[in-house]
């Protein structure tokens, strides 16, 4: 019964009922599920600013918990249940991603590639998001692919950029859709393909992304990539319009 108040409580944001909501599900860790229901809620009552939560989840960091690196990390930058700190949070991202920890080393190349918290680097931020890459965490492809095409870090290769770019496309990633359809409609030092901008404006439309859609719709109304089709695009800029 307690459990199910302080999840009501909990979920409405309360920081200290998330710290009691982990506490319950700590003190019976007989299934991994409860393990790891405690553990959400820890970093959830941290992020929210709960005193015990930000032990805890420094106390998890100190013993080389890498996702608890990951998240104290996260919450320094970003002014998260703690008092802005850019030179801690690149501390405890550092410390995550030299752990191996995907979503870390993502972090880490942003921080890099952006310049904040530390030197910009390119060649460093390519490093990290190619092993935040090969970790499975797939917007990394989508930065690596930026990179690529820019010539950032690593020398300009526009045939690695597109396969990055389909490769975080074709798992999912609106923006590295959108871009692909960009990159295909405008050129730019980019081959121009109608058809593929169609098809990958059609793929981010679909999954909710308007400017994907505004886009399809003006290819519509043009015939480009596709037969011309004034209905369609009407719909899709009326769809992109009630976003």
């Amino acid at each position: 019964l307690a459990a199910q108040w302080y999840g009501k409580s909990a979920a409405q944001g309360y920081a200290k009922a998330q710290y009691n909501l982990a506490l319950l599900y700590s003190q019976d860790e007989s299934s991994a599920q409860n393990k790891e229901l405690a553990r959400t809620w820890f970093i959830r009552a941290a992020e929210s600013g709960n005193a015990d939560g930000v032990a805890w989840l420094r106390d998890a960091a100190d013993k080389g918990d890498s996702d608890a690196q990951y998240h104290l990390g996260r919450m320094y930058l970003l002014a998260r249940g703690v008092s802005r700190n850019e030179s801690e949070g690149f501390k405890w991202i550092s410390r995550a991603a030299n752990a191996h920890h995907p979503q870390a080393s993502y972090n880490l190349g942003v921080l890099y590639e952006s310049g904040r918290a530390t030197k910009r680097s390119y060649k460093q931020a390519v490093m990290w998001y190619q092993i935040a890459a090969d970790g499975d965490w797939n917007p990394a492809n989508y930065n690596l692919a930026r990179l690529y095409r820019l010539g950032r870090g690593v020398v300009q290769d526009l045939g690695r950029a597109e396969k990055l770019y389909e490769r975080a496309a074709n798992a999912g990633l609106g923006e590295a859709q959108l871009s692909l359809g960009m990159l295909y409609e405008a050129g730019q030092g980019w081959p121009l393909n109608a058809a593929k901008a169609f098809y990958w404006y059609k793929t981010a439309a679909a999954g909710g992304v308007a400017d994907a859609q505004v886009n399809l719709g003006y290819l519509y109304a043009k015939g480009r990539g596709t037969p011309k089709d004034l209905i369609e695009s009407l719909a899709w800029y009326t769809i992109a319009a009630d976003l």
